[in-house]
């Protein structure tokens, strides 16, 4: 039972020291170049999605049209070939 109230007691004084760090202005100051670290980082990758974006936006229609492309002269090469069967 000690060793239960004494790890309580530990467990309180912990959460009392750590209230007390976070009120302190070198913590604020600290939590302040953290969000500002942050707040670049997801800039930057919100670029870099926008960026991709506009990339799949210009890609995939070209892709689209390549595919149509290739079909058509597959087909047309198949529908030739047929014909020489056929003669």
């Amino acid at each position: 039972m000690k060793l239960i109230h004494r790890h309580n007691e530990e467990i309180d004084e912990l959460q009392k020291l750590t209230r007390e760090l976070e009120k302190s202005p070198a913590f604020k100051e600290l939590r302040k170049e953290q969000a500002a670290e942050t707040l670049v980082e997801r800039k930057d990758a919100a670029g870099k999605i926008k960026a991709l974006e506009k990339e799949q936006g210009e890609v995939i229609p070209k892709l689209r049209e390549d595919l149509a492309k290739a079909e058509r002269n597959m087909s047309m090469k198949m529908r030739h070939t047929i014909q020489e069967i056929k003669l």
